[in-house]
């Protein structure tokens, strides 16, 4: 059975039973503002504090990440049109 990790701040936790009977963080409220919805190593953090949203396994090589100065992705497609006031290309 998978081991089922609980934030020590957690207040609100909702749990539910996959397929194979193991316990799943479904979603989950801590005192500090963020909220996780699926298990907290594969699911998504709201976060109230800094007013973002990310990806569970964000860091500087992986996940996504989405705040109210940029957003992190891996890659890109887009459906309609892109509006920009800067477009930087090739910047490394």
């Amino acid at each position: 059975m998978e081991e089922n990790k609980i934030p020590n701040n957690a207040f609100l936790l909702v749990n539910s039973i996959n397929d194979e009977g193991n316990l799943k963080n479904s979603f989950t409220v801590t005192s500090e503002g963020l909220m996780y919805i699926g298990n907290s190593d594969t699911g998504i953090i709201l976060n109230g504090i800094t007013e973002s949203i990310s990806s569970s396994n964000y860091n500087a090589n992986n996940g996504w990440h989405i705040d109210s100065n940029e957003a992190v992705f891996n890659n890109i497609i887009a459906r309609g049109s892109i509006k920009s006031s800067v477009l930087e290309y090739s910047n490394i």
